[in-house]
């Protein structure tokens, strides 16, 4: 009788290990690098949101994805992972500027339940100086961090 309970015992030990470690892992981790660019105002060297933002993604079509933003002083920019370039068309305080950012993409293990995603490395970049005067590249490391990569002085 005693060795039934002890058997019974470890085939539902063996049985509930078995199903908790089959049970699927979720991903609860970043998965998407975004650039992200705070604005500061020319002169005062300070953080200062623009009235108005707004940005368009200039591909083959222009596609916003960012429309009048009040008051945001930071903005996060996807890149395209099977490119070399993005093109970004600004509109701050409703003057409109251009900026291309040039860029290498290499993979990023997240975890073994997220996989893998794009992280990028910002190797150039080149605005139009309407409102813009000028961007400071601070981290050129572009990961799922959500920080501080670039500087837009207006």
């Amino acid at each position: 009788m005693k060795n039934r309970i002890i058997l019974y015992c470890s085939i539902f030990l063996a049985i509930s290990a078995t199903m908790i470690s089959c049970v699927p892992q979720t991903c609860n981790e970043k998965t998407e690098s975004l650039a992200g660019a705070t604005f500061y105002k020319t002169g005062t060297g300070k953080i200062e949101a623009p009235d108005t933002v707004s940005i368009f993604c200039l591909k083959e079509d222009i596609s916003k994805f960012y429309q009048k933003l009040f008051k945001r002083a930071i903005i996060y920019l996807p890149f395209d992972p099977s490119a070399e370039k993005c093109t970004f068309i600004l509109r701050i305080n409703q003057t409109t500027d251009t900026v291309t950012f040039n860029y290498t993409t290499f993979p990023y293990l997240v975890s073994k339940e997220c996989g893998y995603t794009y992280c990028f490395s910002v190797t150039g970049y080149w605005s139009t100086k309407n409102i813009i005067d000028t961007i400071i590249v601070v981290n050129n490391r572009i990961t799922t961090g959500n920080e501080e990569n670039m500087r837009i002085f207006y």
